[in-house]
């Protein structure tokens, strides 16, 4: 069943793994609600800002790049390839 987004709590942060419709989802509305960023390669992150979602929550970096997600947490992006099943 769809998870409802209304049932959503505080979301923090939000990190996008890659382009697929099963891990952007509903992150441009969620982070738009939230007032939070959205973490991505930066192709995914043109896509929010086409979305809707503005350029300073859409933070779209490349893959070896570490990013500061929140005080005291990072992320680094690593290259990662598994089927479309």
């Amino acid at each position: 069943p769809a998870l409802n987004l209304d049932s959503i709590g505080k979301i923090d942060a939000i990190l996008v793994t890659h382009g697929h419709g099963s891990h952007v989802g509903d992150s441009a509305a969620l982070a738009k609600r939230n007032g939070c960023t959205v973490h991505s390669v930066h192709e995914v992150s043109l896509f929010l800002i086409h979305q809707g979602l503005p350029a300073s929550q859409a933070i779209g970096q490349n893959f070896g790049g570490t990013c500061d997600i929140l005080p005291g947490w990072e992320a680094t992006l690593v290259p990662s390839m598994h089927s479309s099943w």
